[in-house]
């Protein structure tokens, strides 16, 4: 019976509640891990993910230092809008929420879009979590998503900015401190020790 409850202990502290992924894009755009995609098309020139450094502009997410950036308006008409900024595959553990800080300048409605989207099988399908066309620019906002219909899955975060039309010439939208929280994967290396001891 003791050795049951100290292995039951050991199992109970390897299932950790915490923060699976964060990034704060100091490194730069994209950070390690992380994917980049402009989808227009050559000769077409498009808009991309970069840092406000970068299009040199202040971190207005309500951090500090660097945020994640597409700005439109810096690359000028002619230059199209259709890119995305992955995160890592993470464990979507239970309790599991999405947490960023960001800005969005929309342009016009029905014409530019903030997407928050998330994927559960590598990227092929994307499901949007949050749609964004209208501004939300004059303070700093705090999203918070709930990610508990995902739980179980190996799952991705993307931030798709994209214009439905080709004139481009669109604003900005600006994304800093991205958590990823909720509990870890219960199997563990302490977990198969435990597991042998009983063969």
């Amino acid at each position: 019976m003791r050795f049951l409850i100290v292995a039951l202990a050991m199992l109970v502290a390897t299932t950790a509640w915490g923060q699976i992924l964060v990034e704060d894009f100091e490194a730069g755009v994209p950070p390690a891990g992380w994917t980049m995609i402009n989808n227009v098309a050559p000769p077409a020139v498009g808009c991309y993910w970069a840092d406000n450094v970068f299009f040199g502009n202040v971190n207005n997410t309500g951090g500090t230092g660097k945020c994640a950036e597409c700005d439109s308006d810096w690359f000028g008409s002619g230059c199209y809008l259709n890119t995305e900024l992955i995160s890592p595959v993470f464990y979507v553990g239970v309790g599991a929420a999405l947490d960023y800080d960001t800005v969005y300048s929309d342009l016009l409605t029905g014409n530019d879009y903030a997407d928050t989207d998330i994927s559960i099988d590598g990227g092929v399908t994307w499901v949007n979590l949050l749609r964004w066309d209208s501004d939300h620019y004059s303070v700093p906002w705090h999203v918070t998503l709930n990610l508990a219909a995902y739980v179980g899955n190996m799952a991705q975060i993307r931030f798709h900015y994209w214009d439905g039309t080709t004139t481009g010439w669109d604003w900005y939208w600006q994304v800093d401190h991205v958590v990823i929280s909720g509990a870890s994967a219960v199997e563990s290396e302490s977990w198969g020790s435990i597991k042998s001891m009983f063969r």
